[in-house]
């Protein structure tokens, strides 16, 4: 049956195990990177998660969009709405709506026009990026099962991202516009 308990998102409050194991594991391994996929755990969330959501119709510009994200040396800035036209998208080709942002790899002088929708994926992702380095530098105090859900939760909203959806109850932008400024305030600052 279905219903109700426990503290996360699953259908009866229990992760699956072989998930929470790798999850455990990765919590407890001191010596992997956030940012490394050489730990399994990670390497999962990499290729089901995070590369499926900075994948774009650019496959150059996504490859180079998701090494900065890795290294935190990505910018990304709101458009004026007097300066929101009708572009090209850098990522995805799509002219159907006006790009609302720009970006630029911190290595690069060139500013990309981004859609809405290309942000949020990016966005997203910066905010997994930063929920796990503040898993591996003990900054959150939860416990496992909490950060697990947490992290669950961080996974399904970069799945909906790829679809344009937000998560029931939350819009992209509320939840990603905090990590967002500060990722990129960090990138600037170095």
């Amino acid at each position: 049956g279905g219903g109700g308990g426990g503290e996360g998102a699953g259908r009866g409050g229990e992760p699956p195990p072989e998930d929470f194991q790798g999850f455990c594991q990765w919590v407890q391994d001191v010596s992997a990177s956030v940012g490394s996929d050489h730990h399994p755990y990670m390497k999962c969330m990499y290729e089901t998660d995070i590369k499926p959501c900075l994948t774009f119709t650019n496959g150059e510009l996504s490859e180079q969009v998701i090494d900065a994200v890795q290294k935190n040396s990505l910018l990304m800035e709101c458009l004026p709405v007097d300066c929101e036209q009708i572009r090209e998208c850098a990522l995805n080709g799509a002219c159907t709506l006006p790009c609302t942002h720009k970006m630029k790899l911190v290595e690069s002088d060139q500013w990309h026009y981004i859609s809405q929708q290309a942000r949020d994926r990016i966005a997203i992702v910066c905010d997994f990026y930063m929920f796990v380095s503040h898993i591996r530098n003990k900054i959150v105090k939860l416990d496992t099962n909490h950060l697990y859900w947490q992290v669950c939760r961080l996974r399904a909203v970069m799945c909906l991202s790829r679809l344009s959806l937000d998560l029931p109850g939350e819009s992209s932008s509320s939840s990603i516009t905090t990590s967002t400024t500060t990722s990129s305030q960090a990138a600037a600052s170095r």
